[in-house]
């Protein structure tokens, strides 16, 4: 369900529930256009609910850019970091950096991160994340250093 909670800025409340989860957010979106680019980063945080854990997440969203809308091949691309936090138990988290795409970079569609523990200054990595969004994601145990 999604529903225009304001027209004045657009803000859209969205609800989606399944057997086993519920998604709910607010999209209102900081958009800023340069004659070539388009960006656009998400107001509000995400909110995904998975009952049968009873563990609710939070998501911040990356940045998302189209770039070439007037000349040249138009493409789509992420920057900056998805965050997702445990609200069940804020110590677990993970972070996970986008690197945006450029002329002379080989690293397009690329993204790292890691699963974590926060326990006060001191981080207990449990996973990392890498790989290219539009192809294969890998996640690595950090302890055993296998793939999963």
């Amino acid at each position: 369900m999604a529903e225009p909670v304001s027209h004045h800025p657009p803000v859209t409340a969205v609800h989606c529930q399944g057997k086993h989860y519920k998604y709910y957010t607010n999209l209102k979106a900081n958009t800023s256009f340069s004659g070539r680019t388009l960006q656009i980063k998400q107001q509000f945080k995400t909110f995904i609910k998975l009952d049968k854990f009873d563990e609710i997440y939070e998501l911040e969203s990356p940045v998302f850019s189209v770039h070439n809308l007037i000349i040249g091949q138009i493409y789509v691309d992420i920057g900056e970091t998805l965050t997702v936090v445990n609200k069940s138990r804020p110590e677990e988290q993970c972070k996970v950096k986008f690197t945006r795409r450029s002329w002379f970079s080989k690293e397009a569609f690329k993204f790292e991160g890691e699963a974590f523990r926060q326990v006060g200054k001191l981080k207990e990595i449990a996973y990392t994340i890498e790989g290219n969004w539009n192809e294969q994601v890998s996640l690595v145990n950090f302890a055993t250093g296998t793939k999963e």
